[in-house]
């Protein structure tokens, strides 16, 4: 399978898991009721992430992924969706993260659409993140090493995220349900949940 297409692929297992989560209204041990999905499009603007040999950038892919998340999620829910970018732009970490804080932590979620990238042309697989102080291991630390590269974090920024933290079970939870939808749906090698 090409690259363009196990990312399409993967786009709609995405789709299809958050369309199930926001279509029933989740609801965990009485405390968790989503109302608000943000949609972050990875990278954009003056960084273009991953280019495959081809010259596909996964800033396009993100994109395009992101806004039929959010046309597919406004068809089937009745959820706010919140996009960090709905065009070629470059929001920071920072400011995605200004815009998802907005957000009451018991009533949404944050999700935000990459593609996975490697030198090594036998790679193969695909993972979930999810965020946390402590990377699951070498290779996670490496990927948040150069997502983060460059950004600058403010004390409200980690005040924030702090409050977040208390959603961690809810999370945890979604990321499994998404891996495993891909995994399956795909039919992928498990590169597994990771923090």
């Amino acid at each position: 399978m090409t690259s363009a297409k196990c990312w399409r692929t993967a786009a709609v297992v995405c789709l299809l898991t958050l369309a199930a989560v926001a279509g029933t209204a989740a609801t965990v041990d009485g405390h968790y009721t989503l109302k608000t999905v943000v949609i972050d499009a990875g990278h954009g603007g003056k960084d273009p992430g991953a280019t495959n040999r081809w010259g596909l950038r996964e800033k396009d892919i993100t994109l395009a992924v992101s806004l039929r998340l959010r046309d597919y999620l406004r068809e089937k829910t009745s959820l706010n969706l919140v996009m960090t970018r709905d065009g070629d732009t470059y929001p920071t970490l920072p400011e995605r993260a200004q815009i998802a804080n907005r957000y009451e932590p018991l009533e949404s979620v944050f999700v935000s659409i990459h593609c996975n990238a490697s030198t090594n042309s036998a790679a193969n697989g695909a993972e979930t993140y999810v965020y946390d102080n402590e990377a699951s291991d070498a290779k996670a630390q490496r990927v948040a090493a150069r997502e983060n590269q460059g950004q600058d974090f403010s004390l409200s920024f980690i005040l924030n995220d702090l409050r977040h933290r208390a959603m961690k079970p809810y999370t945890d939870a979604l990321a499994d349900k998404i891996q495993d939808n891909l995994v399956s749906s795909v039919k992928v090698v498990d590169r597994r949940v990771q923090r």
